[in-house]
């Protein structure tokens, strides 16, 4: 049961005292908007109303319950993804016309059309002629000119434009100086930062995860990456993300490690980026949890993280029918590719946790296999260190 203070407006009208009003509550008898049970009880609303077997008769997804998705004659018709109360529909415009009418029949909605905008980022749908190709771009234009202008206010000068977001081969440690410089503006930037990194970009990634790991005491030289990093996203043709048309339904993932990279704690950063027919569907970049001894180790580990990714996109296209299983992983250390093939144990790999072991699974279970990839030609290296600015430009 869920209770509100009643209004002082209950006592000015006539209908309470004063003292009842401190004495009472109002029970509600549905939910209200704002109330914090508001967003599930519309949720559950929403799913009896798409499933009904009489009415849409959708069935919702059991890899991702905020997914439903229509089949007529074994094809796929209709995708719709729930946002809290915000409804994304994916099919032939007619099919996007039952499903309005339908949901309108029960709730009142609005029709916005297009994607044009949404949690903060801007859509542009285009047809390239030279490609004949479908895309979508996704940006950020004015909150990135934000943390621009913010920093530049800040400094009282102009930003140099920068060729990378990080000084190639810089590794950050934590400040000897008691007394942090100018911490607020520096929460302020970096968190703006981290905001766009996650939503659409992965090459500012490990600039931007290096800079969040010193929040509580950044000195003058995370003052100076920070200049570095908002001075790239400065020079960004994009700042976002193309998505074009997939040419197929194949996953691709890269994974990538930097041993030994945090100077602090000596753990590992590793990165993983998957594609679907050379469309970015995915990315990360973080520090792990617990230390390796070993190159082999550290990328057996973000290969078992690229791993379980993998499998939670290739389970959903499974179950939407339209799945090329296997997957692809591609990985540059033959040690990690030997262990994830072979039940191996030796006195270098024992203690290795059980649950980094997923990836045996997923190969065995024919949802991807791994291959090699040559260390030049690793994309995922970007999201582990601060690359020489050619190979950050080939990636």
């Amino acid at each position: 049961d869920l209770y509100i203070e009643p209004h002082p407006a209950l006592v000015l009208c006539g209908f309470m005292t004063e003292e009842e009003r401190k004495n009472y509550a109002i029970k509600l008898t549905k939910s209200m908007y704002g109330n914090v049970d508001a967003a599930i009880k519309f949720f559950k609303t929403l799913v009896e109303v798409v499933t009904e077997e009489d009415g849409m008769n959708m069935k919702q997804s059991d890899v991702d319950p905020c997914l439903f998705y229509l089949h007529k004659d074994d094809k796929l018709k209709l995708i719709v993804t729930v946002i809290v109360d915000d409804c994304a529909v994916s099919g032939l415009p007619e099919d996007i016309k039952w499903f309005m009418d339908g949901l309108e029949s029960r709730f009142k909605i609005t029709r916005g059309g297009k994607l044009k905008k949404h949690l903060g980022v801007d859509y542009v749908w285009g047809y390239d002629e030279e490609k004949q190709k479908h895309y979508v771009k996704a940006t950020m234009d004015k909150k990135v000119q934000a943390s621009i202008e913010q920093l530049e206010k800040f400094l009282k000068r102009e930003i140099k434009v920068k060729p990378s977001p990080g000084k190639p081969n810089e590794y950050l440690r934590k400040s000897e100086d008691e007394s942090p410089v100018d911490i607020d503006e520096y929460r302020s930037l970096v968190g703006q930062i981290m905001f766009f990194t996650t939503k659409l970009c992965p090459k500012t990634g490990n600039a931007c995860r290096a800079l969040s790991g010193f929040m509580s005491n950044p000195s003058k030289d995370h003052w100076k990456a920070l200049e570095r990093l908002v001075g790239y996203m400065k020079g960004m043709g994009t700042r976002g993300i193309i998505y074009w048309e997939p040419e197929s339904m194949k996953l691709i993932a890269v994974s990538d490690t930097d041993f030994a990279n945090c100077l602090e704690t000596r753990r590992s950063v590793g990165c993983n980026i998957i594609t679907i027919g050379g469309c970015l569907v995915d990315y990360a970049m973080a520090k792990h949890n617990s230390l390796s001894d070993s190159t082999t180790e550290a990328e057996y580990k973000e290969l078992a993280k690229t791993a379980k990714c993998s499998k939670f996109i290739l389970m959903l296209q499974k179950e939407l029918k339209l799945a090329d299983l296997p997957g692809i992983l591609f990985e540059d250390n033959t040690g990690a590719i030997f262990l994830s093939e072979n039940l191996s144990v030796n006195k270098r790999t024992k203690h290795i946790d059980i649950k980094h072991h997923f990836i045996r699974e997923f190969i065995r279970d024919g949802y991807g296999k791994v291959y090699k990839i040559s260390s030049e030609d690793c994309i995922a290296d970007i999201g582990t260190k601060n690359q020489e600015v050619s190979l950050f430009i080939k990636h």
